[in-house]
């Protein structure tokens, strides 16, 4: 079960989602993975940014963001997007971010 905060015209408050509500490529969820920074010897602390299938739960793909920045830059966001399509070759119809976090880049 997945419950995100939707924040829409309208709606505002949790929002219980569950993979059966889709089709394999009718929504994408963005999110962070891990709650505390990855550590990394040489190149420092970094959070993981993902995009999962809403109805498979499948992770299409993810990238590395330093810890210090508040959101991946907009490149990041096209890398993450294009290996992402790369995968599944079409983008989703519905795409599903936190509200407060990762907005602006998406």
């Amino acid at each position: 079960m997945l419950t995100w905060w939707l924040q829409t015209a309208g709606f505002r408050g949790p929002l219980v989602l569950h993979p059966d509500q889709f089709q394999v490529n009718e929504a994408w969820i963005a999110f962070q993975l891990n709650e505390a920074p990855v550590r990394t010897e040489r190149d420092g602390a970094f959070n993981c940014i993902a995009l999962m299938d809403a109805a498979s739960c499948f992770i299409l793909h993810m990238v590395m963001v330093p810890a210090g920045k508040s959101e991946p830059t907009r490149a990041e966001v096209r890398a993450l997007l294009k290996k992402a399509w790369e995968g599944k070759r079409q983008y989703p119809v519905t795409m599903f971010v936190p509200a407060g976090r990762l907005q602006r880049a998406f």
